[in-house]
């Protein structure tokens, strides 16, 4: 686990090992949450160094994947009824 390889790591290096992991993690939202303000393709960037984000192609297909709702409630099995 992750925590686990954290608290080694904490054993090992002690304070600079925290100083390093908030500084990566804080650099790392500020840049993505700079590049979003600024209207960065993020999702293509992230692509262009190999961390494919949600591609249109993946929800498309969930979407085509869930089961349809019937709008009008005509199938009422198990639902209340239509008309009150």
């Amino acid at each position: 686990m992750a925590g686990g390889r954290f608290r080694e790591l904490f054993k090992k290096y002690g304070k600079v090992a925290l100083g390093v992991h908030f500084s990566v993690s804080a650099v790392s939202i500020g840049g993505l949450f700079i590049a979003v303000k600024n209207n960065v393709d993020v999702e293509a960037m992230l692509e262009k160094v190999g961390m494919p984000g949600l591609s249109k192609q993946g929800e498309e297909n969930e979407i085509k994947n869930q089961p349809q709702q019937n709008p009008q409630g005509s199938d009422n099995s198990g639902s209340y009824p239509a008309d009150l």
